[in-house]
């Protein structure tokens, strides 16, 4: 029989390279494609997030200035101390040493503000870092001048400190008196430090410029190039992300504008991120695609010559077959025409119709169910519930309350405000980092005095330390727990004679706190189970107690520090902190653990 050309080896062979191999191939270009340009758009996205978050975090700093600007701007004592004529350094000295209004601020702000300086045109004063004379120099400084020349609104300079000579990011305002006469110009100078742990751990260069050019802040803080300053002055007023050519190289560059109508000025935030940093991932999932696809190819191309060989010579037989039986020695079914193997083959496809039908039927079936389990198990419920609370606004809210008991007279309330709000600030900012002995043995004491407006004489306190002991550091929130537990469980039941004592001692190895009351002290069951409870592995960490406090210590410090118990009835409880001596704030676990 004559050997035909188009044999349906060849025909298996040409059909995989025209809808298999290269569709599969123009698959795979587009799906690169695609995945470039989704990395890139996520890119842009993540950073016009990113930038976001330190927009407000900036905004919020700035907020903050804004505010102390404003309630400083007609201030009655500076207006006072800008007309006095000094007769001599000693009035003067003693001005500096009663106004404590800057002072009070500095302290109270002190995560936000890096100082004030408040220049007073009275060549009378002396003048230091925070109220200091107008003289020639700052009369001619553009800032100076600026000021006078906005008339009461707020601008943002990058001006250098008279405190340390360092550069920082600097509100400038001028002050008015009551009569609405210019006595000085205000400068508050931002704290950095927030927005450098940002800046820190970005990937981008990050920049924090004015919107005349000037750099404020780089990411890494070294001097950046020229190239931010002239993106400001051409993307000025623009936010989100663009493509952006830099000394040849494509970057990718977002934008974030930080203005208001209580400045002159604006602040804006820029990164820069090459597009071959952004697309290194991509390529490696090219490659690794590119490498799949290769090898996939590869072996598809073997089996389907492989296979299209051995079924060619088995459709041959099967039609050897069939011509003897085409010669008579069987009857065969009419054929569906056409000059290929499937045409001789034919006949028997007819028999197996049905059972290829069954069969799809039976696959399709299994198929839809496998589909339906997926879908069941794909199926979740998710739920999220988030509030955030501004501190800021508690505080502010607080210093708010003070403010006005102290302009009532009513001093006594506005220390207790004063107190508390310096309470709920360590509270909530406290982490496991070390703080001075002194500033915890100081919230201790604002504590105390705060129970004892509440208990009158009832109760009395001491707080003493030994010298040298104040220098040293421990975690915070260790001595407040136990003088907390001494009034609620030891001195409840206790009208009048009661007495709490916190007193820190050190070696040369070991800070050693004791807390010590006179109450009604404890059973010995109690004071067993609690120091069951100070030895136990598992402990409940939502309740601030002794309990907890050791722990702390333990984990920090190590297994040979902690704090002991000793008590008797009617007899009072003694509490005893053990703790390494640190005397610097870089201790870790690692230093003092034994």
């Amino acid at each position: 029989m004559k050997k035909k050309f188009f044999s349906l080896r060849r025909q298996m062979v040409l059909v995989y390279l025209l809808g298999g191999a290269l569709p599969m191939l123009l698959i795979i270009g587009i799906l690169i494609g695609t995945q470039r340009r989704t990395m890139l758009e996520q890119a842009g996205t993540a950073a016009v997030t990113e930038l976001t978050m330190l927009k407000n975090t900036l905004g919020s700093q700035c907020g903050v200035l804004t505010d102390v600007s404003k309630r400083m701007y007609f201030d009655k004592e500076l207006e006072q101390i800008s007309q006095t004529q000094y007769a001599d350094y000693a009035s003067v000295v003693d001005t500096y040493r009663t106004y404590t209004q800057l002072d009070d601020l500095e302290d109270y702000y002190s995560g936000d503000i890096e100082g004030i300086t408040v220049y007073l045109d009275n060549q009378t004063l002396t003048g230091n870092s925070q109220l200091a004379r107008v003289d020639t120099e700052t009369r001619a400084a553009d800032w100076y001048q600026t000021a006078l020349q906005d008339g009461g609104r707020a601008r943002w300079w990058y001006i250098q400190s008279p405190a340390d000579g360092k550069y920082y990011l600097t509100l400038v305002r001028q002050i008015r008196s009551q009569q609405g006469e210019s006595i000085g110009v205000e400068t508050l100078r931002m704290n950095p430090q927030n927005l450098r742990t940002q800046f820190a751990e970005r990937s981008a260069d990050t920049y924090l410029l004015l919107d005349d050019g000037t750099v404020v802040l780089a990411k890494d803080g070294s001097t950046p190039p020229a190239a931010p300053a002239e993106l400001v002055r051409q993307y000025a007023g623009q936010a989100g992300s663009f493509r952006v050519d830099v000394d040849g190289e494509i970057n990718l560059l977002t934008v974030e504008t930080l203005s208001d109508t209580a400045y002159c000025n604006a602040l804006v935030l820029l990164s820069l991120e090459p597009y071959n940093v952004i697309l290194n991932s991509v390529a490696h999932t090219m490659r690794r695609t590119l490498i799949i696809a290769a090898l996939g190819a590869a072996v598809a191309v073997a089996a389907i010559f492989a296979f299209s060989l051995y079924f060619s010579r088995r459709v041959a037989q099967f039609r050897a077959e069939m011509e003897k039986a085409a010669r008579g020695e069987r009857a065969l079914a009419t054929t569906i025409g056409g000059g290929d193997e499937i045409a001789d083959l034919y006949t028997y496809l007819n028999s197996m119709i049905h059972d290829i039908d069954a069969l799809t039927a039976s696959v399709y079936e299994n198929k839809l169910e496998q589909e339906r389990a997926r879908s069941r198990q794909r199926e979740a419920e998710f739920k999220m519930l988030a509030s955030q609370i501004n501190p800021h606004f508690l505080f502010n809210t607080l210093e708010s309350i003070r403010m006005k008991a102290r302009s009532c007279g009513d001093t006594e309330v506005a220390d207790m405000v004063k107190m508390l709000a310096k309470l709920m600030r360590h509270s909530i900012e406290v982490r496991d980092s070390l703080v001075p002995v002194k500033d915890e043995l100081a919230l201790t004491e604002y504590y105390l005095k705060l129970q004892h407006y509440r208990f009158g004489d009832a109760v009395q306190f001491e707080v003493t330390a030994e010298p040298g002991c104040e220098q040293l550091f421990i975690l915070p929130l260790l001595v407040q727990p136990p003088v907390e537990n001494a009034f609620v469980h030891g001195l409840k039941e206790r009208r009048m004679g009661g007495r709490i004592t916190v007193h820190a001692a050190a070696d040369d190895a070991v800070l050693t706190i004791t807390v010590t009351d006179n109450g009604v002290g404890m059973t010995p069951a109690a004071l067993d189970a609690l120091r069951q409870s100070l030895a136990a592995k598992d402990f409940d960490r939502s309740h601030i107690g002794v309990a907890n406090v050791h722990h702390r210590i333990r984990m920090f410090y190590g297994a040979g520090w902690g704090l002991t118990v000793d008590s008797a009835p009617g007899q009072g409880t003694t509490v005893t902190l053990r703790l390494p001596r640190c005397e610097t704030s870089e201790t870790t676990k690692e230093d003092t653990a034994l």
